[in-house]
């Protein structure tokens, strides 16, 4: 059995090795000009990976002062006082997202505007995509669940033909994140948004290459040159929690686990307060001390 894809997604699918447009084929997709067949698969996606090596050329900028840990944009992030997407109508399932990152979902500017949920998993957030009015295109390199499967490294459309782009706990995932950026960046349209988050201080997990703080996240979103509107640590997920959750007290109930870790948490914030009164210095502010102790990084950028 084979996922339908919408005749609007076909439209802007491209070879993932040389960039032309592909054609619909009896069995999946077809690349006329390297000969590539791709077919759907088994389980149901359509298998859009790099059927051989692909050469990527970057250049990079050393710049003497880069002076990143001052940019503006690394701060607290807020809740979204006036969100295009209402999502409070109904109670989502939300997973790997906090409330205040979800309330910059942009709302779909146009009937038929695509958003690309990179690294979808089992794509439980699908419909609250589709609330937001986008035609939604799960993504994934080895989920049975996602339409397309691919590498995030060579990414299967055309160059600014996607609105909007999430990608949730990817980023350590891919082995060239600088690439990845840049395929983002070459994907979207002008003024598309670019939502997401990568692990910081989480446990090692399989296959994971590298783990962000701020400001590698904020350098990565640079060189590919986004306008960055927000780089910022997770609240809830810290340190102590995403140990606790996905390795301390491995398969134990989350709610188990954050209460052993709870006496902990809160003589740590009780230290940092106290610090803050006595000391009179911003290292023990609370936008550092998350920076420090966060489990993930968020960030929220648009395409020039």
């Amino acid at each position: 059995m084979s996922f339908s894809i919408k005749p609007r997604v076909w439209e802007i699918l491209a070879c993932p090795f040389c960039g032309k447009p592909l054609t619909q084929s009896a069995n999946g997709a077809y690349c006329k000009a390297c000969d590539h067949e791709y077919q759907f698969l088994p389980e149901g996606p359509l298998d859009l990976r790099l059927k051989k090596t692909k050469s990527y050329s970057l250049q990079f900028d050393v710049n003497p002062d880069p002076n990143l840990a001052a940019n503006s944009a690394i701060k607290l992030l807020p809740l979204n006082s006036f969100p295009e997407v209402d999502f409070s109508i109904r109670r989502w399932k939300i997973h790997n997202m906090s409330k205040e990152l979800i309330s910059y979902f942009p709302q779909a500017k146009r009937e038929g505007a695509l958003m690309l949920d990179l690294g979808c998993g089992t794509a439980i957030h699908r419909e609250m995509y589709e609330q937001a009015g986008f035609e939604y295109i799960g993504f994934d390199l080895a989920s049975p669940r996602a339409q397309i499967r691919g590498d995030a490294q060579a990414l299967p459309f055309q160059s600014n033909s996607l609105e909007f782009i999430l990608s949730i706990a990817v980023l350590q995932y891919i082995r060239y994140p600088f690439i990845m950026m840049r395929e983002v960046s070459r994907v979207l349209q002008p003024g598309g948004k670019f939502i997401g988050s990568v692990a910081f201080l989480e446990p090692y997990t399989t296959n994971a290459y590298y783990h962000q703080t701020h400001l590698g996240v904020y350098s990565l979103l640079k060189q590919a040159d986004f306008n960055i509107e927000s780089v910022a640590p997770s609240p809830d997920w810290t340190v102590l929690t995403a140990q606790a959750r996905m390795e301390l007290f491995f398969k134990l109930p989350f709610l188990c686990s954050k209460m052993l870790v709870l006496p902990l948490d809160l003589l740590h914030r009780f230290w940092w307060k106290l610090g803050c009164v006595f000391s009179g210095s911003e290292r023990f502010g609370e936008t550092y001390r998350l920076l420090s102790t966060t489990g993930s990084i968020t960030f929220i950028a648009t395409k020039k």
